[in-house]
């Protein structure tokens, strides 16, 4: 499987680092894939889905989810790869003015 990202947003404060949108073998796009700095690290947060359970309690659950460790890992690479070109492009923007 090959993984793309490309950066859409990025947050310069707190713990959410950018958006993206994941692509994967050039055949289906993931958009709103979320690259998150938590206490125990940065990892990736997939795209969720709101819904009131019967009780009408809010509930959330993920819309794409990888099923193997290899696979998270991965994407969490491709994501996290796509941040640090992004902020070095912008950085040598910043420099070239």
């Amino acid at each position: 499987m090959k993984f793309d990202a490309k950066i859409t947003r990025v947050f310069p404060e707190g713990n959410t680092k950018a958006a993206a949108d994941l692509t994967i073998d050039g055949a289906i796009t993931i958009r709103g894939v979320m690259l998150v700095d938590g206490k125990n690290g940065i990892f990736v947060s997939y795209p969720r889905r709101t819904w009131k359970d019967r009780e009408g309690n809010e509930k959330k659950s993920d819309i794409v989810c990888p099923e193997s460790k290899e696979v998270r890992d991965e994407i969490k690479h491709t994501v996290e790869s796509a941040y640090n070109a992004f902020i070095h492009t912008q950085e040598e923007a910043e420099h070239d003015i």
